[in-house]
């Protein structure tokens, strides 16, 4: 994959007829470490200009000198594309086709060398050269020189000689890999393999006390097979004959297969982890590593760069064998250096058990790259420094603790330790000191100095190069975008240079690609800035004026902002002028699998030609999308180009509830229940009262949180549940009366009795004549004679009357618009003279004709449970005070100007209660709540809800066939099947996690954590597609499709108050490091960011393939205008 330059004829070679797609999959050949190794060549032999001339040339090939003066012109006219000078660019690409290619290409580079008339024929005169200045390579027909040239002339049919007829008679009677030697500045594979085996012929047994260095097999594997390290039968090409047939022909080297080419040395996979060079356990020789020693290790490592290195060393065990040290002692090692403060970045540094604190000072420097100079290891004893002598024995230190490593400056011939500058002012505490000519000075204060920070945010930090961009109100989106872009690698490089403008096409007025020019300025300005912030205002301006929908201080999202600049930027800086890309290829009922292919590479291809951009090469990727209908078979296939993948979070909806269960019959139980936040409240209600056992009617559900009013659900039942309810929420689902005849039973009868029910039996409610014909209601509470004492409902008095002024109850009077009140109780208590809730409320279920008297004696009945002692009602004043409060504001609901005035408790009818609530007043230690809990919490409590979910199975999701509503072109039908599958995939991989879900007409934020993967994540289970990677990648994928994490953007709180921040991946001190960008300020990372919190919150991946694109590489970073 990569970008089409221009369009260049290259004098005399096949090269002018192909296209700028297989130029640079020629280019892709070489790895990124192979192009950072031509590009220091090619610049140390530049004059004054950024191209290559003749002199340059033949100093870098100084070999070619031999070559007749007019083969070297016609070597300069090949580099060049018969130009004055030469590009790095082409230099790399006629490179490739000499030193990683075929025999058939090196063939065709040799023929075109010595075409010298660019005729496309090798004439009698260039024949001739060609022989006299290569004979030495020549398969040998006789031991004469002459005579072996004539030999090998009269092979030829006829001169001049045709290019397929050299090719056909050098692949058997030329030895091309010596032949071109003279063009090898990096080493062929044949000479990789040539000198390894050199280096290891009687050099490959163990030596005690020897260093041998560790590779992982998986890489060493690969590495063999590019190089055919072990031998395998020669090829079929033609014997020599008659006195000649025992000269072995020197050119049965096998041709080199293309794709075999190994990345970088990665030892990661037999690492612990990437923090670490602690091996991981259980690693077999030959399966898992291989060990070499130390001027192979050091030739691969210059070849292929990567790592990291495993130094192990060789000791000799009790069984006086010699073996490799696998699992050396290691320590944490904090650098602790002048005038610098204590820091909890540390270090893992191994070193072998058999060595002294001198070589752990010594490995320690070398991973912190400084000198030993004025080096001393210190451990920290809470109060009390230690100081360790050099040739203290590593055995005698605590292994996996923590130590640090001081390095001191010399001031007038005294050496100045970071701890005696770090304390000004100290308490002397004692030290203990192993060295007693070693002094050290401590206080109380030291540890402290040491802080402990939140894990995302453990300093603020000032990094040259690298500078916040201020808010401008709201725009934390924009900034998290660009921050990732412009940290990208190759963007980063392009956009802080000054070729932007001569990748946009002329044909396009400066308004149309303002963008680019926008990112440029402002790229310069990051990279260049003093301040550690650049208020990014001129950008701004810009940017709303192209997408006005960004205007304004409203919250944005950062995925739509940075989809919307990556398309932009495509347009801007692609390689036509007006021409609309349609980056969609439909299929309709396509004949067969390759012809999908062939149409899906042509898309590719046109892409990577002249229709792509700086954007397609490096962010380009392409999707095959099914639509099926299973009804008729209707099927379209649509072959779509991405710059980003969004995956959806196959994420558990449930969310854990904590319902508290209050009975009439005064029981409480703690419930729990599992429910998707997205359904409604009628669903939780009806959840509630499957498990509670309770009939939903009967059922009223309030949310509740400490100081603050109950609210009422029951309103709300066709609302989503997460409007209301959040994981973990404590509810509250109480048991009420709901009809009258519940209501009656608390002890006030409204309705008539049942017929032949005596109307007249004491207990009962009649009608009682107080005056002539005015009737009241009241209760028979004894019979004297044939006197009925009578207690009147709504008077405080109780009176004698003869039957004749009695009635059934309900004869004469009425009682109009009945209905229950429901009455909130909240528990308070008073402390430090402030009002305190306790416990949770309590609902009372009430008739409106019922008493003030009524409903006082049922809150003291309901709350009676809450008493740590038994009470009656002469002692409650002592122990509580029932007040009647505003609903709202939990003040007097009587007089408004007290705290609350007593709840009546009189014979006046009650009627409402709305607006009101009821406080109960406990005095101190006297208020108790006792829950049970419910089988149903135990259950919902072992399924983890918040289980963090693999990104695994965010692809499997993406790629999972699903059921649409859609109607099918063909029959009709409504349904459809979709799949969607990753074809290709870039450089550069942004992935979005959908952490925004809509349903049941809801938006809801999605904060299930999110497993992501840092290094050598490999996704080629997910690539279905044919790579084309056209170069010398790697035969295994896990290195052709692996990447490493190397930004991350975040977003913490929720849809309607969130921020977007920024983790990167910088080189500091040619270490990589992690730094968290918030806007306008920077903040270093003590390790890898792979902490809960980013799970939680990771929105956008930015993923760098480990086997970059060499033609990216080329172009993007060495070829710019």
């Amino acid at each position: 994959m990569g970008s089409c330059m221009g369009r260049k004829k290259v004098m005399g070679m096949s090269l002018d007829a192909r296209s700028f797609v297989v130029n640079n999959m020629v280019l892709d050949r070489f790895t990124e470490h192979q192009v950072r190794i031509l590009n220091k060549k090619f610049v140390e032999n530049l004059s004054n200009t950024s191209n290559l001339d003749k002199k340059g040339l033949l100093s870098l090939f100084p070999l070619i000198k031999s070559y007749p003066q007019q083969v070297i012109n016609k070597c300069f006219q090949i580099f060049s594309e018969n130009s004055t000078s030469i590009k790095f660019r082409n230099f790399c690409l006629i490179l490739a086709q000499i030193l990683v290619s075929s025999k058939e290409e090196q063939s065709k580079f040799v023929f075109v060398l010595f075409d010298c008339d660019c005729d496309n024929k090798l004439q009698e005169s260039e024949l001739d050269i060609f022989f006299r200045s290569q004979q030495a390579y020549l398969r040998k027909l006789s031991e004469n020189p002459v005579e072996n040239i004539r030999l090998h002339k009269q092979k030829f049919e006829k001169i001049p000689v045709e290019k397929d007829d050299f090719i056909g008679w050098s692949l058997r009677n030329i030895e091309l890999s010596d032949l071109l030697k003279p063009f090898e500045i990096i080493p062929t594979a044949l000479t990789e393999k040539q000198i390894i085996m050199f280096k290891r012929l009687n050099n490959d047994k163990l030596i005690e006390g020897e260093i041998v260095y560790l590779i992982c097999c998986e890489w060493w594997n690969v590495w063999k097979n590019y190089v055919h390290f072990d031998p395998e039968a020669e090829d079929d090409c033609e014997k020599s004959t008659d006195q000649f047939a025992e000269v072995l022909p020197q050119n049965r080297r096998k041709s080199i297969s293309l794709g075999d080419r190994p990345v970088e040395i990665d030892n990661k996979k037999i690492l612990e982890n990437t923090q670490s060079f602690r091996l991981k356990e259980g690693l077999k020789k030959d399966k898992d590593f291989i060990w070499v020693k130390k001027d192979c290790w050091e030739q691969l490592l210059s070849w292929y760069g990567g790592g990291p290195s495993v130094p192990r060393k060789v000791l000799l065990e009790y069984n006086n064998k010699l073996n490799i040290e696998l699992y050396p002692p290691f320590f944490y090692i904090t650098l602790l250096e002048t005038k610098s403060q204590l820091t909890d970045k540390k270090k893992t540094v191994v070193v072998s058990k058999t060595e002294t604190v001198k070589e752990l000072i010594e490995t320690s420097c070398r991973a912190y790259d400084k000198t030993t100079e004025y080096s001393r290891l210190t451990k920290n004893h809470i109060n009390d420094w230690e100081i360790f002598d050099h040739t203290t024995p590593i055995s005698k230190l605590q292994i996996a603790s923590d130590y640090h490593l001081e390095l001191g400056t010399l001031e007038k011939n005294i050496i100045i330790w970071p701890r005696e500058h770090l304390q000004k002012a100290e308490t002397k505490s004692n030290i203990i000191i192993s060295n007693p000519n070693s002094t050290i000075s401590s206080s109380n204060s030291a540890r402290q100095m040491i802080q402990e920070r939140p894990n995302l945010k453990p300093t603020t930090l000032i990094l040259p190069g690298h500078s916040g961009l201020v808010n401008l109100g709201n725009t934390c989106f924009l900034n998290s975008v660009l921050q990732s872009l412009l940290h990208t690698p190759m963007f980063e490089k392009f956009f802080i240079g000054d070729s932007v403008v001569s990748y946009i096409n002329p044909s396009k007025s400066q308004e149309k690609v303002i963008l680019s020019l926008e990112i440029n300025t402002l790229a310069k300005e990051l990279a260049t800035s003093k301040n550690s912030k650049v208020a990014p205002n001129r950008f701004h301006k810009n940017f709303i004026k192209k997408f006005s929908m960004f205007e304004g201080t409203d919250q944005h999202d950062s995925h739509e902002c940075l989809s919307l600049i990556l398309d932009s930027l495509h347009e801007e800086l692609s390689r036509v002028g007006e021409e609309n890309n349609n980056n969609n290829l439909v299929l309709e009922n396509p004949e067969d699998k390759q012809y999908e292919i062939a149409k899906a590479d042509e898309q590719w291809n046109a892409l990577q030609g002249s229709k792509g951009s700086l954007v397609s090469d490096v962010c380009g990727g392409q999707t095959r999308t099914t639509l099926s209908c299973e009804n008729c078979g209707n099927r379209k296939v649509v072959f779509e180009i991405f710059n980003n993948l969004s995956l959806p979070i196959p994420a558990n909806m449930k969310i854990p509830v904590n319902v508290t269960v209050i009975y009439l019959n005064e029981r409480v139980i703690q419930i729990a229940i599992a429910i998707n936040k997205f359904f409604k409240i009628s669903d939780l209600i009806q959840e509630i009262s499957n498990v509670s056992i309770t009939n939903k009617r009967k059922l009223m559900i309030g949310d509740y949180y400490q100081g603050s009013s109950l609210i009422d659900l029951m309103k709300y039942e066709n609302e989503p549940i997460l409007k209301f309810v959040r994981e973990n929420s404590n509810l509250f689902a109480f048991e009420i009366i709901t009809t009258i005849e519940e209501a009656e039973s608390l002890g006030k009868k409204l309705t008539k009795y049942q017929n032949g029910l005596d109307g007249y039996k004491i207990g009962n409610h009649v009608d009682v004549m107080v005056q002539k014909d005015i009737w009241e209601t009241g209760k028979l509470i004894e019979l004297r004679g044939d006197d009925f004492l009578v207690s009147l409902d709504y008077k405080d008095k109780k009176e004698y009357y003869k039957i004749k002024f009695l009635a059934p109850f309900r004869t004469y009077t009425t009682y109009e618009n009945p209905r229950i009140i429901y009455i909130v109780i909240y528990h308070q208590t008073i402390r430090n003279n402030k009002i305190e809730s306790l416990g949770f409320p309590q609902i009372i279920s009430i008739g409106s004709w019922y008493t003030y008297l009524d409903l006082y004696n049922l809150v003291i009945k309901t709350i009676s449970r809450f008493c740590i002692i038994p009470f009656d009602r002469t002692e409650k004043k002592d122990i509580f005070l029932i007040k009647m409060l505003d609903f709202y504001t939990f003040k007097c609901g009587l007089c408004k100007k007290c705290d609350g005035c007593l709840l009546p408790n009189d014979q006046t009818e009650i009627k409402t209660f709305d607006g009101y609530c009821i406080g109960v007043e406990w005095k101190e230690n006297y208020f108790k709540e006792e829950v049970f809990e419910h089988e149903s919490v135990k259950k919902v409590q072992e399924n983890d809800y918040k289980k963090p979910i693999d990104i695994s199975s965010c692809f499997d999701s993406f790629m999972n066939k699903e059921k649409i509503e859609s109607k099918c072109e063909k029959c009709g039908h409504k349904e459809l099947f979709m799949q969607v599958h990753i074809w290709r995939v870039p450089d550069i991989l942004i992935l979005s996690l959908k952490r925004f879900a809509f349903q049941h007409g809801v938006l809801d934020k999605i904060d299930q954590p999110v497993k992501i993967p840092f290094y050598a994540f490999d996704i080629s289970q997910w690539v279905k597609g044919v790579e084309i990677s056209g170069g010398m990648t790697l035969s295994t994928t896990i290195f052709q499709n692996a990447y490493d994490l190397y930004a991350i953007i975040l977003h913490s709180g929720g849809l309607s108050a969130g921020h977007y921040t920024t983790l990167l991946k910088v080189l500091k001190d040619n270490d990589n490091m992690w730094i968290l960008v918030d806007d306008a300020n920077i903040h270093s990372m003590s390790e890898d960011p792979d902490t809960p919190e980013v799970s939680k919150n990771a929105y956008m991946l930015f993923y760098r393939r480990r086997k970059f694109s060499s033609s990216n590489v080329i172009n993007l970073t060495y070829n710019f205008a």
